[in-house]
């Protein structure tokens, strides 16, 4: 099978090409500037990915496009008119890339990572987004997945190629980012961290079995044209994460008792409301219908 990857040099881009070439797909990079090319594989550079035309010569032989590519959330941007951007790369590109797919001769599918920011920031205890909880983005990050979903939708559902929309919630891997890397830093630094009596409920992902979805969806006929919320089986608390990133990076962590309403006073003092629902609320995924419908087994 022939994929072709967009944004392949991102975090999840990189890994997932080297677990489907090692699964045995024939994997192609598209790739915005010739200087980000990846080693061991087919490249090419879409230097105008809101066009179309662009998109028609890299899908050339192409049986199934992932599509990665997209402007990540940025807290700092949070109250700032950035709607536009966002909306360029997560909506326009995404809306080029599909008229494209749509008059190739070759590609079957696109598969499409969107985000669990669809959903919301946080869910109440003991009650996890699944596919049918009501949209609720919360950021123009969120606003623009959702966009970009229901224009992949609307441009397929009369089609006879497929789509498959995927809603990860935090990513992980050897390599950490954002505030995960954050934490990995303070740990590693000895920094003590109050979240020894923190009991929240948060759901994540490993990359690894992210990539092992995505490569179920690459050919299961029975994720056509659905939408999966996807997970790991585990959920860890803020206090639970902070302890694997520990094991993960070969140290032990310092933690003390920091109650969460003292915890809450003090983020809404610094006027940090996204680390409060970040550190100490819950994000739970339900992912039965993803392992029901493709028979997919996370490893944790």
């Amino acid at each position: 099978m022939k994929v072709l990857i967009t944004g392949a040099n991102g975090f999840v881009g990189s890994y997932l090409a080297n677990f489907l070439k090692s699964n045995g797909m024939e994997v192609t990079c598209a790739l915005r500037h010739p200087s980000r090319k990846m080693n061991g594989f087919r490249n090419v550079i879409v230097s105008t990915p809101t066009s179309s035309q662009d998109w028609a010569e890299a899908l050339k032989n192409i049986d199934v496009v992932v599509h990665l590519l997209s402007r990540t959330h940025n807290t700092s941007e949070r109250n700032t008119n950035t709607l536009h951007i966002y909306r360029e790369v997560n909506v326009d590109i995404t809306n080029a890339l599909c008229d494209a797919v749509l008059a190739s001769n070759s590609v079957k599918r696109i598969i499409y990572l969107s985000s669990i920011k669809v959903n919301g920031e946080h869910t109440p205890a003991g009650e996890p987004f699944s596919e049918q909880s009501a949209p609720n983005p919360q950021d123009h990050y969120g606003q623009t997945k959702l966009e970009a979903e229901q224009l992949i939708q609307s441009k397929f559902d009369t089609s006879e190629k497929d789509y498959v929309i995927i809603r990860p919630p935090l990513i992980y891997g050897k390599e950490l980012k954002g505030n995960l890397l954050t934490l990995q830093k303070a740990i590693c630094h000895g920094i003590p961290l109050p979240f020894s009596c923190i009991h929240n409920s948060r759901s994540m992902i490993s990359l690894g079995n992210l990539s092992s979805f995505i490569q179920c969806c690459l050919t299961g006929p029975q994720a056509s044209k659905n939408t999966f919320l996807v997970s790991d089986n585990a959920q860890l608390s803020t206090r639970e994460i902070v302890e694997k990133i520990a094991r993960d990076s070969n140290t032990s962590p310092r933690m003390f008792c920091l109650p969460s309403p003292l915890m809450k006073a003090l983020f809404i003092l610094l006027r940090k409301k996204e680390l409060n629902e970040k550190l100490l609320g819950n994000l739970e995924v339900d992912n039965q219908f993803a392992r029901k419908t493709l028979n997919w087994n996370p490893d944790c």
